[in-house]
């Protein structure tokens, strides 16, 4: 079995700008809504 291994170092500005940017998409796409399995069929 292969493993990739990722060794990643962020600044806290980096983890600031993340933060920032989910929270931009999550308020953009606030209109989506879940649909439970028997309204997707």
């Amino acid at each position: 079995m292969t493993q990739n291994l990722l060794s990643l170092t962020l600044s806290d500005e980096d983890v600031a700008a993340v933060n920032a940017a989910l929270s931009d998409l999550e308020s953009r796409l606030s209109g989506l809504l879940a649909l439970d399995n028997a309204t997707r069929r």
